[in-house]
C-alpha cells in the first residue's frame, strides 16, 4: 500500500476518478443524497473513507462540510438511523475522532489525528500508530434485534461476523 501511495496515478486512473466525481456531482446538483461508504476488502477502511473524502473535495467540489456530511450525517438519515447516529448530540451513540487543525479551513488537517474515542474509551494518537498500550474493552453485551445500542457496540468490536 505504501509503494501504491508513492506511485502516480496513471492518467486513465485520473479519467476515472473524474468520472466517477462527475457523476456524484449531477446527483447532488439534482437533488439526490450521496452517501460515502466502502466495500473495499484489501484497503482499510478509514482509509479508503478518507480517501473518498479528499476526491468529493478535490475532485467534485464539495466543500469540506458537504463531503464529511456523506460520511455521517446522510447515511444515518438514508438508513434510518438519524435519531441515533450521525451527529455529535446528547443522547446519540457517537465514535469521535478529534483532529489538530480544521478541516473545515484546510482538508489535509483532516489527518492530523490527536484522539480517538471509541465505546467511551480515549485512544491518544501515540497508542494507534504505535506499541502504545491498549485500552481493555468492556465486557460484550447481550445483543437482540431490538437493541440498537448493543448491537453497533458489538459490531464496532467484533466486526459482522461474530453476532
Amino acid at each position: 500500500m505504501q509503494h501504491q501511495a508513492q506511485t502516480a496515478a496513471a492518467p486513465g486512473q485520473r479519467r476515472a476518478v473524474r468520472t466517477e466525481m462527475d457523476v456524484y456531482r449531477r446527483i447532488i446538483a439534482d437533488g439526490g443524497a450521496l452517501a460515502l461508504g466502502t466495500d473495499s476488502p484489501l484497503t482499510p477502511v478509514g482509509l479508503q473513507v478518507h480517501l473518498g473524502l479528499r476526491a468529493l473535495v478535490r475532485y467534485a467540489d464539495l466543500s469540506p462540510a458537504q463531503a464529511l456530511r456523506t460520511a455521517t450525517v446522510t447515511p444515518t438519515r438514508l438508513f434510518g438511523l438519524a435519531d441515533d447516529l450521525g451527529t455529535v448530540e446528547e443522547g446519540k451513540l457517537a465514535d469521535l475522532t478529534v483532529v489538530d487543525g480544521d478541516p473545515f479551513h484546510d482538508f489535509a488537517d483532516l489527518a492530523r489525528t490527536s484522539w480517538v474515542m471509541r465505546d467511551g474509551i480515549v485512544h491518544r494518537r501515540a497508542d494507534l500508530v504505535g506499541n502504545g498500550p491498549r485500552a481493555p474493552h468492556p465486557a460484550r453485551p447481550s445483543v437482540s434485534g431490538e437493541d440498537w445500542h448493543a448491537v453497533g457496540q458489538a459490531l464496532r468490536r467484533d466486526g459482522c461476523c461474530a453476532l
